[in-house]
């Protein structure tokens, strides 16, 4: 009876599947095996052996699976023992569980410890194979509120890295990849390591993952390892001297392991443990961001959803609000202590380490907003769309969130001085003056990391190289130094006077009402800050006209499709916002129907109806603006210039 029991209280299948080992003829005598009670028992020959389970061959010819840590000590003892006979890398490292990444047959000589195991191991044979998963639970959910007051904050100030100028060259690696961060792992050599592995978008799902070393900003650069099972560096921790990467099935199935790596600066990586990422549904997702904190200790965001796990013993720490999806990056402070958590009111301040909500800071109009942390100075700054602001986190002071005269193009991206931060797309902003100044004009912006005086962008079009330009270089700096010299440079700042101007057509279309619209505008004015005067020479117009005539496509929608689809002209109701001084227009925004067509698809509304509709005023237009506070006087209402990259060198052309 108690053998029967023993079957059935220790058959526990593994959900993930595991490599076991096959044994020696002298390893699977048969012997009585005991449960961790000592009460359940089963005599049975030892058929095949993993990190994690033990498969039994029962004396009636049938198999079962067993957990190692639910047999006795006694057992465990003796499956210790196998594993040591069967383990081809045992005393490769202090760690017994630690195996070398296999090195590249490419590495040269030179850097190739003496003790390198063979090149001829298969290199998705990286570690050991007990593959503890990492669980998502609903116990250590932080609750970020709106509510909670900011207090005091502090963050010890660090000198960014300071990187020379210069380009590099990796490999014909195909454009397309999954390129991974840049991972500074030696501030003195600056000492870097990035890989490129197939995409989940690409097609080319049998291309090998490539891990390079070298050093910025010439190399030369090497290929430490490479992997068939896709693999992807996501962070490195240079006082510990750990580094963080994930591993996957290329296509739709994206990452699934997470693997902790040492010994990468040494060019002797080790692999140390790897963990079993959590699935939706039998899908994976790919991590978007991750980062080391101290040793064994990692936040990952992985589908929207941040997780700081405990890496030694696959423990959740904490995790965020699995409803409230992140929709773009946290923002971390340098010395790790600190995180904004973005929301769609604005950021969360919380403790890296604990996950604890320390503070909401109320961020208006921003949608997916992105902060990043000056490493120079306590303070961060935001920005989303045409929105940007900053907040001083030891003097808690913000600076109230503000449009711009044209789109920042992109997030931000990080501080470049201490007065001037970078958005993802370029657009360099002057936090003093609150104005864009500068765009730096690029298509490798994806994974470029931002040092203290330049930038590093990757570049895979043409082979895959890494460049490295000055920012903010002389150019720009220049200009800067001009802003001073410049006499009335602002059209408008706080408190300017403006009057308030309509041109409208008439008749008046049907959709607009002037008295709502009147108080509206006279809202937003008030809103930036302005004064409506109706002497002053400023004046916001509000204008709605016809633009230009434009042919599309109709097609009425019938089940059976038997309409046919036929050109139509429609001339499109602009909805216009101008500031003139005097009869000079010096800035203006428009509503997006008068430079974007209309989505060709087949509609239930006739050809009338559908022309109508096109032709619609936008009043609503007028509602969602937000004025910028402080405009530019032409010519700089759009910057002072923009730097172009040409070949790693930025061409300057000044306005």
């Amino acid at each position: 009876m108690h053998k029967l029991i023993y079957v059935h209280a220790l058959c526990i299948l593994s959900f993930t599947v595991l490599p076991f080992h096959c044994l020696n003829a002298q390893d699977n005598t048969s012997r009585t095996w005991r449960d961790a009670s000592g009460v359940f028992v089963l005599d049975a020959q030892l058929s095949e052996l993993s990190a994690s389970h033990v498969k039994l061959r029962k004396n009636d010819g049938s198999v079962i699976e067993v957990r190692r840590d639910a047999l006795s000590k006694d057992d465990q003892s003796y499956l210790l023992e196998l594993d040591k006979k069967s383990n081809p890398f045992a005393g490769a490292s202090s760690n017994p569980a630690s195996v070398p990444l296999a090195l590249s047959k490419t590495m040269p000589q030179s850097v190739l410890p003496a003790e390198a195991p063979s090149t001829q191991s298969k290199p998705r044979v990286l570690a050991s194979p007990d593959l503890p998963p990492i669980l998502p639970t609903s116990q250590n959910v932080i609750i970020y509120s709106p509510t909670t007051e900011l207090g005091m904050l502090h963050t010890e100030t660090k000198e960014p890295i300071s990187v020379p100028v210069g380009e590099a060259y990796l490999s014909d690696f195909e454009s397309g990849s999954r390129i991974s961060p840049i991972l500074m792992l030696n501030t003195q050599t600056k000492k870097i390591a990035i890989s490129a592995g197939p995409s989940i978008y690409s097609s080319r799902r049998q291309q090998s993952s490539q891990v390079f070393i070298g050093e910025l900003p010439r190399g030369p650069f090497e290929v430490l390892f490479e992997s068939e099972d896709p693999m992807a560096l996501l962070d490195h921790n240079i006082t510990t001297g750990q580094t963080l990467a994930t591993t996957g099935e290329a296509g739709e199935h994206g990452d699934r392991d997470l693997v902790l790596i040492e010994g990468l600066n040494d060019n002797r990586p080790v692999e140390t443990a790897r963990f079993r990422l959590p699935a939706d549904s039998g899908r994976r997702r790919l991590v978007s961001q991750a980062r080391l904190i101290g040793r064994s200790q990692a936040l990952v965001v992985l589908d929207g959803v941040a997780y700081c796990w405990d890496l030694t013993a696959g423990k959740l720490i904490y995790q965020s609000e699995p409803q409230r999806r992140l929709m773009s990056k946290i923002a971390i402070s340098s010395d790790l202590t600190l995180m904004t958590i973005p929301s769609e009111m604005g950021l969360h301040f919380a403790s890296l380490l604990t996950g604890k909500d320390l503070g909401f800071l109320r961020c208006k109009n921003l949608h997916q907003i992105q902060a990043a942390f000056d490493p120079r100075g306590q303070r961060i700054g935001f920005s989303a769309g045409d929105f940007w602001g900053t907040y001083d986190y030891e003097k808690r002071d913000q600076s109230e969130t503000r449009t711009t005269t044209w789109t920042l193009n992109g997030p931000i991206g990080g501080w470049i001085k201490s007065n001037l931060f970078v958005t993802g797309g370029g657009v360099v902003m002057e936090t003093g003056l609150g104005i864009p100044v500068w765009k730096y004009d690029s298509e490798k912006w994806g994974e470029a990391a931002i040092w203290a005086d330049t930038i590093t962008m990757i570049d895979n079009s043409q082979g895959f190289r890494l460049r490295t330009l000055p920012m903010p270089h002389s150019e720009l700096m220049t200009a800067l130094a001009e802003l001073p010299k410049i006499s009335d440079l602002l059209a408008t700042d706080t408190g300017a006077a403006v009057d308030l101007q309509y041109e409208l057509p008439d008749p008046l279309p049907k959709e607009v009402n002037r008295e709502p619209l009147d108080a509206r505008m006279k809202e937003i004015i008030q809103a930036a800050g302005w004064v409506v005067d109706k002497s002053s020479a400023k004046k916001v117009v509000v204008k709605i006209a016809p633009g230009a005539t434009r042919k599309e496509r109709y097609q009425k929608y019938e089940p059976n499709m038997s309409s046919k689809a036929e050109e139509v002209e429609v001339t499109p109701m602009l909805s216009r916002l101008e500031l003139r001084d005097g009869d000079k227009v010096v800035w203006s925004m428009q509503s997006r129907n008068a430079n974007v067509s209309h989505m060709y698809a087949p509609t239930n509304q006739s050809k009338e109806e559908y022309i109508a509709a096109r032709q619609r005023a936008i009043p609503e237009f007028f509602y969602s603006i937000v004025l910028p506070v402080r405009i530019p006087r032409q010519p700089y209402t759009y910057g002072f210039g923009k730097s172009l990259d040409h070949n790693g060198l930025w061409e300057p052309k000044r306005y």
